[in-house]
């Protein structure tokens, strides 16, 4: 529970990154994309990025950055995905773990936008 525990949390520095003016598309541009994918914060060494994947309609994609990190998040950001066989929508999140494979996916029949959010693992290796 916060604030009163503060003390217990690690002392390391921590990271932060902002990406700007990301375009959200909507469902006709989605419909003439095939798979685009956009780099918006650089992969840096440590593992961390972020990248926006387009995808048309029922095109499957593989949601992963060149290195897995300790893990990511997966954010429907427009249209919806097939994972798993479980259909998500527009602010839906998609948890990787670190040692598990790269998320794949399906876009819906409107095609989708999914930003992949990858953070580093923790200084010490934990």
């Amino acid at each position: 529970v916060m604030p009163e525990n503060r003390d217990k949390l690690r002392r390391i520095e921590r990271v932060h990154r902002m990406a700007e003016d990301i375009d959200i598309p909507d469902a006709d541009a989605l419909r003439h994309v095939d798979i685009r994918v956009t780099e918006l914060i650089p992969l840096e060494v440590d593992g961390l990025g972020t990248c926006q994947f387009d995808i048309g309609p029922g095109r499957d994609c593989a949601v992963a950055m060149a290195s897995p990190g300790a893990g990511a998040y997966a954010l429907v950001i427009a249209g919806s995905v097939i994972f798993d066989g479980v259909e998500y929508e527009p602010h839906s999140l998609i948890y990787r773990g670190g040692d598990e494979e790269p998320l794949k996916v399906a876009a819906g029949g409107d095609g989708a936008s999914v930003l992949l959010l990858q953070f580093p693992p923790e200084p010490d290796g934990e």
